[in-house]
């Protein structure tokens, strides 16, 4: 029983890491998304900057504050599309294949609805816990087979012997 708890644990922490994988991808494609339209938004915006400066409307540090922003706004996006090829190829190494069309996260309904219920499910199915119990039982057969050996024994010994003369 234990092994068998060991294998379900391993198949949990396996499924485990391609929910994250799977999960990572889908976050970052998304933000690379908001983060290019933010880049996308902000470039008629620093047109409309430079017009204004040129015409005397706005100074200096509008402009500025404008390329500033555009800036930081390229800079998460790079930094986003760097955590997306990450999270890709942390895919591929998991699952086996690269990301292509992944379906949005589904959204999970909680299946407990109380801290207690919760607990209960968790010693029920959690297969260290499992493997633990198996274990402590393995041990307690182990524990009365060796109080066993150091019981006292006792024999019978029995013998029987004919014979027959033929020489009468």
């Amino acid at each position: 029983d234990a092994g068998q708890w060991d294998l379900v644990s391993t198949e949990q922490s396996v499924l485990g890491q391609a929910a994250r994988a799977y999960a990572s991808v889908v976050l970052y494609r998304t933000l690379v998304e908001i983060d290019q339209r933010e880049v996308n938004a902000y470039i008629p915006l620093l047109k409309m900057a430079k017009d204004m400066y040129q015409s005397r409307t706005a100074t200096i540090t509008d402009l500025a504050q404008v390329e500033v922003e555009l800036a930081q706004a390229n800079a998460t996006l790079a930094n986003d599309q760097g955590l997306l090829e990450t999270a890709e190829a942390n895919y591929q190494a998991v699952v086996g294949i690269e990301p292509s069309n992944l379906a949005p996260l589904p959204r999970l309904e909680p299946s407990v609805h109380s801290l207690e219920e919760a607990e209960e499910l968790g010693f029920k199915n959690n297969p260290m816990i499992r493997s633990a119990e198996a274990n402590v039982e393995q041990a307690q057969y182990a524990v009365s087979a060796r109080k066993t050996a150091l019981l006292p024994t006792v024999g019978l010994n029995a013998s029987f012997q004919n014979s027959w003369d033929d020489y009468t």
